[in-house]
C-alpha cells in the first residue's frame, strides 16, 4: 500500500511519465491489483485526475474492459467497468452518472450508491433517483438498490419511468 500511495502521488512530469502512459498504468493496476487500493478508497486512484483527463481515462477503462471480455476474463472486465464509476465519482463527472449506472445495472451496488450519494451531496436528488432508476435492472443487487433508493431519496425506482437525464 505504501508503494501504491507513492505511485499515486508521483510527480509524473519530473519522472518523465507521459499522462497517457500513467493513466493507462493506473487503469490496469486497479483492475489487476485491486487489493493494493484498500476497501473504501476506490476513488483514490482518480482523485487527482483533471476534468480534461476524464474522457481519456474512461476510454482506457473501456478499452481494457473490451480486451478482457474478448478473452473471457469477465470478472476483470467487470472491474474495469466498475472503476469507470469510481472515476466519475472522484471527478464529480455528474453528466456521466446515469450512463454509467445503466452499464453497471444492479451487479455493482457500491458504485451505484456512491454515484447517488455524490448527487445528493451536490443537492441533486433528481440525479440520485435517475442513477438508481438506470441501475434498476435484473441482477444480484436489484432489491438492495431499490431499498437504498427509497431510504436515501424517498423514491421507489420500481415505480419510476426512465428519467429524462438518460
Amino acid at each position: 500500500s505504501d508503494a501504491w500511495e507513492t505511485y499515486l502521488t508521483l510527480d509524473r512530469e519530473a519522472a518523465g511519465v507521459a499522462p497517457d502512459v500513467y493513466w493507462r498504468d493506473i487503469c490496469e493496476l486497479v483492475v489487476w491489483e485491486p487489493y493494493g487500493m484498500g476497501f473504501g478508497i476506490e476513488t483514490r486512484p482518480f482523485a487527482h485526475a483533471a476534468v480534461a483527463q476524464v474522457p481519456v481515462i474512461a476510454a482506457h477503462l473501456h478499452d481494457l474492459e473490451n480486451e478482457l471480455r474478448a478473452v473471457h476474463l469477465d470478472y476483470e472486465a467487470g472491474q474495469a467497468r466498475e472503476h469507470a464509476a469510481w472515476l466519475h465519482v472522484a471527478t464529480n463527472a455528474f453528466d456521466r452518472f446515469v450512463e454509467t449506472a445503466t452499464l453497471l445495472g444492479s451487479g455493482f451496488w457500491r458504485p451505484v450508491e456512491a454515484m447517488a450519494r455524490a448527487a445528493l451531496d451536490a443537492g441533486d436528488r433528481d440525479l440520485a433517483v435517475a442513477v438508481f432508476v438506470a441501475a434498476d435492472q435484473p441482477g444480484w443487487h436489484r432489491d438492495h438498490l431499490r431499498r437504498r433508493c427509497l431510504q436515501l431519496t424517498g423514491a421507489d425506482p420500481a415505480g419510476q419511468s426512465s428519467h429524462p437525464r438518460v
